[in-house]
C-alpha cells in the first residue's frame, strides 16, 4: 500500500492522539522528576506563588490535552469501525457495539477510555484541592501510552511480544523528552516572571541540568528501541529506499538529526553559560534574560521538529511494514 491509500483524516487523528498522550505523560514526568524539587530549592519566599503558577499552567495544558485525547479517541473508534466494516464514516454507528465488544481494538479502546476517565477525575480533584499532581499522573500517562503500543504495528507479533515492550519503552522515552520540552515551554516562563534576575538564573540552570539528564537517558533509549523497530519492520537498505514505509522513516530520521543538534546546543552551550552566570551573580545578571530567551527559542524549535516527527509516526501507523 502506497501513500495514496493513506487517509489524511486518519493520519491527523493519530497525530493529534500522539500529541495529546505525549503531552500528558511528559507533563507528569517533567513536573515530578524535574520541576518540583528544583522549585522548592530555588524559589525561597516566593515558593507558594511559584507552585501556584506551575499548578495553574499544568492543569490548563492537561485540560487541553484531555479534551484533544477524548475527541481523537472517539474519532479513532469511528475510523476503525469504517475500515473494519468497509462502510462510509457516516454509517458506522450501528456497527460500534460489535467493534467495541467483539474485537481486540474495542477492548483496548475500552481500557483507554477508562484510563482517560480516571486521569481526568484525579486531575479534577487535585485542581479543586489546589494540589500538585503526583506519581499517579505519571503511572496513568504511562498506561495510556501502552494502549498505543497494544494497538500498533508492534502488537502484530502478539500482545506480550518483545516488540510491544520495546515500542512502549520507545513511547515512554519520547514522552519524557518531547512532552518535557512542551511542558518546559509552557510552565517555565510564568515561573521566571515571579523571580528576581539572580533567582531566575539559579532556577533555570538547575531545571536545564535536570532536564538534560532526563533527555540524555531518553535519547539513549530512543536510539536502542528505534534501531530494534527498524530491524523488525524494514531490515534491508532496499526496503528503506524503495518503499513508502522506508521513505517515511527516512523523513523521520531527517527531522531527528537536527532535533539532536538543538538538544546538544542546550546541553553544551546554554547550560554551561547559565551555570557560569550563577557562579558570578553580582556581575552581568542582565544576561539571564537574554540566555532565557535563547533557551526558549531553541526549545520552541525542538518542539516544532518534534511535532513533525510525530506526524511521520502517524503516517507510519497507516503504512504496512516491509516485514
Amino acid at each position: 500500500m502506497g501513500m495514496e491509500h493513506v487517509s489524511p483524516l486518519a493520519v491527523v487523528t493519530h497525530w493529534l492522539d500522539y500529541l495529546a498522550l505525549i503531552t500528558l505523560a511528559g507533563g507528569g514526568f517533567f513536573l515530578c522528576e524535574v520541576l518540583q524539587g528544583n522549585l522548592q530549592e530555588c524559589a525561597g519566599p516566593l515558593l507558594e506563588d511559584a507552585l501556584s503558577s506551575a499548578r495553574a499552567r499544568f492543569f490548563l495544558l492537561s485540560a487541553v490535552s484531555l479534551v484533544g485525547l477524548f475527541l481523537t479517541t472517539l474519532l479513532g473508534l469511528l475510523l476503525q469501525t469504517a475500515v473494519a466494516g468497509m462502510v462510509p464514516l457516516g454509517q458506522t454507528v450501528p456497527l460500534l457495539p460489535l467493534v467495541i465488544t467483539q474485537t481486540r481494538f474495542g477492548k483496548i479502546w475500552i481500557a483507554k477510555v477508562l484510563l482517560w476517565a480516571t486521569l481526568t477525575g484525579i486531575l479534577w480533584r487535585q485542581k479543586r484541592k489546589r494540589l500538585l499532581p503526583g506519581r499517579e499522573t505519571e503511572v496513568l500517562g504511562c498506561l495510556l501510552l501502552l494502549t498505543l503500543s497494544l494497538s500498533g504495528h508492534a502488537s502484530s507479533e502478539g500482545l506480550l511480544a518483545w516488540a510491544v515492550v520495546s515500542d512502549w519503552c520507545h513511547l515512554l522515552a519520547v514522552s519524557a523528552w518531547i512532552g518535557g520540552l512542551i511542558s518546559l515551554l509552557v510552565l517555565l516562563p510564568g515561573l521566571l516572571d515571579l523571580l528576581a534576575l539572580e533567582e531566575r538564573g539559579v532556577l533555570l540552570s538547575k531545571i536545564v541540568l535536570s532536564f538534560s539528564t532526563l533527555a540524555t537517558r531518553s535519547v539513549s533509549l530512543l536510539v536502542v528501541t528505534g534501531l530494534y523497530a527498524m530491524w523488525l519492520h524494514v531490515r534491508t537498505l532496499a526496503a528503506l529506499l524503495e518503499t513508502a514505509y522506508g521513505n517515511t522513516l527516512l523523513v523521520k530520521l531527517g527531522l531527528f538529526i537536527p532535533l539532536l543538534f538543538l538538544g546538544a546546543v542546550n546541553r553544551y552551550r546554554l547550560r554551561p553559560a547559565l551555570l557560569a552566570l550563577v557562579q558570578r551573580p553580582c556581575k552581568e545578571t542582565g544576561q539571564t534574560g537574554q540566555l532565557a530567551r535563547r533557551l526558549f527559542i531553541v526549545v520552541a524549535l525542538e518542539t516544532l521538529l518534534a511535532t513533525g516527527i510525530l506526524l511521520c509516526t502517524a503516517v507510519l501507523t497507516h503504512l504496512p511494514p516491509v516485514h
